[in-house]
């Protein structure tokens, strides 16, 4: 796969993402969970893991999944559930560049670039539900990204 190629694909990546992530549909529920860790630890932090029962997440993970509310969207569930999926754009640009950069390392890999494409589980997931999945998969390829340029 060519440079232009693989640019183009990356740009439809960036669109088809960029509209996941705007129309108001998805999975309120994990948005409202995210909601209401913001609204509990912005009380006390000290109840960051004690506030529900699913607050499972490693630290890095729950500040990515409350920063809506600490930016001032926590008003109103739908308001937040908005901005946790915009919020949620860069990282799943990040994971298109990413898994760029990993295929790239590995040589000439343009079907696995395309099949990257064409199954979007992480990051059109992600941007659909917001979910925080493409997030995490985004800084895992970013890791191997960075461990192969080391070898």
């Amino acid at each position: 796969m060519n440079r232009r190629s693989a640019s183009a694909l990356l740009v439809a990546a960036a669109a088809i993402a960029a509209h996941l992530a705007l129309i108001d549909r998805g999975h309120h529920g994990d948005t409202g969970v995210f909601r209401d860790w913001w609204l509990a630890t912005h009380a006390s932090p000290a109840r960051l893991y004690t506030s529900a029962a699913d607050v499972n997440y490693p630290l890095l993970g729950t500040l990515v999944a409350t920063l809506p509310g600490a930016l001032g969207f926590a008003a109103s569930e739908p308001l937040f559930h908005r901005a946790e999926k915009l919020l949620l754009l860069p990282w799943a640009l990040l994971l298109a560049l990413a898994l760029q950069r990993a295929h790239r390392a590995l040589g000439d890999a343009s079907a696995t670039w395309a099949w990257s494409l064409l199954l979007p589980a992480g990051w059109a997931g992600s941007l659909y539900f917001g979910q925080l999945d493409g997030a995490c998969t985004a800084l895992v390829l970013c890791t191997a990204w960075a461990g192969m340029r080391a070898l």
